[in-house]
């Protein structure tokens, strides 16, 4: 009878330590983050300025209950994109216009700043917010690595 009891209990245990080793890691926006930095990578790599930005530009951004937010290490390289998760759906439009607002200002910081180069103004051009379900995604990308990295989130999260 014991060793019955004993399989019993190594099969039940054996069972729960399966299912946490093929469990799915849950999605956060630093994981969105890094696939965004896979399908556009820069030369030297990104910066988390999120608790920067968070404090500086997106105080009003109360109902975002996780973000990333990263720029090019390279000072020259306006690469820029952040990633924002809202508690509600029902957030995702508003987050939606803060962001655009933002986009618009920083096109406008980029115009007088001190650093002009005239190679990196389309990224602020093309720069856009994107929702995908409770994400919102905004980038100052090149075209291409922009659609390259919406495409890949895309796909990561469907």
């Amino acid at each position: 009878m014991k060793k019955v009891v004993c399989f019993i209990l190594l099969g039940a245990m054996m069972l729960l330590f399966c299912q946490s080793v093929l469990a799915v890691p849950s999605t956060n926006a630093e994981t969105v983050s890094e696939i965004i930095r896979k399908a556009a990578p820069t030369e030297f790599g990104y910066l988390d300025n999120t608790e920067y930005y968070m404090q500086y530009y997106f105080p009003m951004l109360s109902y975002v209950d996780d973000c990333c937010i990263v720029t090019c290490t390279e000072s020259t390289n306006f690469n820029e994109f952040g990633v924002f998760h809202v508690k509600n759906v029902s957030d995702a439009k508003l987050c939606e216009k803060q962001l655009k607002t933002y986009l618009s200002n920083a096109k406008e910081r980029f115009k007088s700043g001190v650093v002009y180069d005239i190679n990196e103004y389309p990224k602020f051009e093309n720069a856009k917010v994107t929702a995908i379900g409770q994400y919102i995604i905004y980038t100052i990308l090149d075209a291409s690595q922009s659609k390259a990295a919406i495409d890949a989130v895309r796909q990561f999260l469907q």
